[in-house]
């Protein structure tokens, strides 16, 4: 065994407090070369990490003003729509049977006075 009681669990201060004097420790056992070479990388760490974000905060306000004024050119460039067909008045649409519906009604009317079959008993024939 190896004396681990799963059912305790430690003091996070206590924890905490322990591996500082562990670290001050292994710090002070460090050469003067070895803590400057660790200094070093660790600026050079932090400066790397920064970068990215400092870099997209001065380009998101570029970017976004680009986009802005891509977006009025296209806006500026679309085509006007032209008059809607539908909020005409009839007399300005001609005679022209296709817009005006006139084959639509001959075709109901001549159906209406179409002959219809009523013979019972020939399904399917007219």
């Amino acid at each position: 065994m190896n004396g681990h009681d799963p059912n305790h669990l430690p003091d996070e201060t206590a924890s905490v407090d322990a591996a500082r004097q562990l670290f001050d420790r292994a710090g002070d056992r460090l050469d003067t070369a070895t803590a400057n070479r660790l200094r070093l990388m660790r600026r050079e760490a932090l400066r790397g990490a920064a970068g990215p974000a400092s870099r997209l905060g001065t380009w998101l306000p570029v970017g976004a003003a680009a986009v802005a004024v891509l977006a009025l050119a296209i806006a500026w460039r679309a085509p006007v729509p032209e008059e809607n067909i539908a909020d005409t008045p009839d007399t300005e649409l001609g005679t022209d049977p296709a817009v005006t519906g006139e084959d639509d009604a001959e075709l109901y009317a001549w159906l209406g006075d179409a002959p219809v079959a009523t013979t019972p008993g020939k399904a399917g024939t007219l």
